[in-house]
């Protein structure tokens, strides 16, 4: 379980993390605590099923720190396209392990540069493929989609309509720009 005990101030040892729960893995969840206040946990915490934080009182290595309030960039191209139907073009960005996913509201997409078009307002759910957006998550939020080429509004006159998405082709970039979060 890796060091249970730390060296006190004049050279003795005290209890430091006990599991809390008990499974074949061998301790779900730490906390910390002090031995030396009669085994009072100081509230911290770190759970090990998650991999992540749960309570605002867990803690993490900072690695998981770096990967989720970081922001990934990644470039793809054309043949790295995983499926393309009528709807979209659909891209798998390089999660780190089969926990993590896109953190919903934080997925920027570009295409040679230019920014694509995606849902806005208060309450952003990128999994939503509505009229107006560009691109869009899953449902699972592991596949980036990537509308292709539509018209907005078809009840508007032609010189009123809003061409939106993007045919692609073998020449363009596709820039993703998002942050990740356990599933």
């Amino acid at each position: 379980m890796g060091i249970a005990q730390v060296e006190g101030y004049s050279g003795t040892t005290r209890d430091f993390v006990s599991p809390i729960s008990e499974s074949a893995f061998g301790g779900d969840v730490l906390k910390f605590h002090d031995s030396t206040t009669s085994s009072i946990e100081n509230g911290f915490s770190m759970n090990l099923v998650k991999g992540s934080p749960y309570h605002s009182t867990d803690i993490v290595n900072r690695d998981f720190s770096d990967s989720a309030m970081y922001y990934t960039k990644e470039n793809f191209v054309f043949n790295e396209m995983t499926t393309s139907t009528s709807e979209y073009q659909e891209f798998h960005p390089r999660l780190l392990g089969d926990k993590r996913k896109v953190r919903n509201g934080t997925l920027q997409v570009n295409v040679n540069g230019w920014p694509m078009r995606s849902i806005s307002g208060s309450t952003i759910d990128q999994a939503v493929s509505t009229n107006g957006v560009e691109f869009f998550l899953d449902s699972t939020y592991k596949k980036v989609r990537v509308k292709k080429l539509y018209i907005e509004d078809e009840s508007k006159v032609a010189g009123d309509r809003v061409l939106l998405g993007i045919d692609l082709n073998s020449d363009d970039i596709i820039s993703f720009k998002y942050q990740q979060e356990t599933s």
